[in-house]
């Protein structure tokens, strides 16, 4: 019997193994070849994804954007968008989950939006992070989206302008809670587990002075080993506003540290905010 495994991810190969050898009672056992490695394309084959530059007058920089379509996407239907923080490395996680909970019907086909900074050096693309996330900039990032970057995909791709949600963790996660609270109609689900919990108590504060609704889904996550108490607090906070048009889910994923919660999590929180 010969088998095969495959690996798809970014830096992408195939691994071949077959089966074959004796044991000593001379009955057939697997035996792994030799590996072959062969180059594939970096995204799923049932998939199309376009990675494109983006230059924003706002922050005066380029953004990488990764766009990933539906499985048999058309432009004949209009498509809810998630837009993905951090895209450079979460892309693909939330394109590939969202893709099989589509499949199985758990969640309708959607186009996966990451906003990314280009290349793989991490302390590089942290230092961008930061200011854009969680910083002076912060509003300035949430124009860039606003203003320049959902018109772009609005204006190339199939998607319904009223149906936007936005997926971020620890910095990211706070930029998503300041989207939420500044520009709350700019989307309308959230998928964030935040980093800050001051920060977050005194937006959340400022936005209840001025308002008696708010009319978003959010789908709150945090690892039940990490400190727990800065997205259960603001969930508290939220939950005592009642809010009539907020619809909100927290998890507390047990046994999961700061980054090992990210693929549960996400895998929930779609299932959450789009609520089949």
């Amino acid at each position: 019997m010969d088998t095969s495994f495959w690996a798809v991810g970014h830096g992408i190969f195939l691994i071949g193994c077959q089966t074959g050898g004796q044991t000593g009672n001379e009955e057939s056992a697997p035996v792994l070849s030799t590996p072959e490695i062969v180059e594939v394309p970096s995204h799923p084959p049932l998939n199309k994804a376009d990675v494109r530059t983006l230059d924003s007058s706002i922050m005066g920089r380029d953004y990488t954007v990764y766009v990933g379509l539906p499985r048999d996407y058309s432009a004949e239907t209009s498509y809810p968008v998630v837009y993905v923080l951090d895209g450079d490395y979460m892309t693909m996680l939330v394109w590939s989950l969202a893709d099989v909970l589509a499949f199985f019907n758990n969640i309708p086909p959607v186009i996966v939006v990451g906003i990314g900074y280009g290349g793989d050096n991490f302390d590089s693309i942290d230092h961008l992070r930061s200011a854009d996330f969680f910083g002076v900039r912060v509003d300035d990032f949430l124009q860039f989206i606003q203003v320049e970057l959902v018109p772009e995909i609005e204006a190339n791709y199939s998607t319904d302008p009223t149906d936007r949600t936005i997926f971020g963790h620890s910095l990211a996660g706070d930029a998503g809670l300041y989207a939420m609270f500044h520009e709350p109609e700019l989307f309308q689900r959230y998928i964030l587990s935040p980093w800050s919990s001051y920060q977050n108590e005194k937006e959340e504060n400022e936005y209840a002075e001025s308002h008696d609704d708010l009319p978003v889904t959010l789908y709150l996550f945090v690892g039940s080993l990490e400190a727990r108490q800065r997205v259960s607090n603001l969930y508290d906070i939220l939950a005592a506003r009642q809010y009539p048009g907020l619809k909100m889910e927290m998890d507390i994923l047990e046994g999961d540290t700061h980054f090992t919660v990210i693929p549960g999590a996400t895998f929930k929180g779609l299932i959450s905010v789009f609520g089949k």
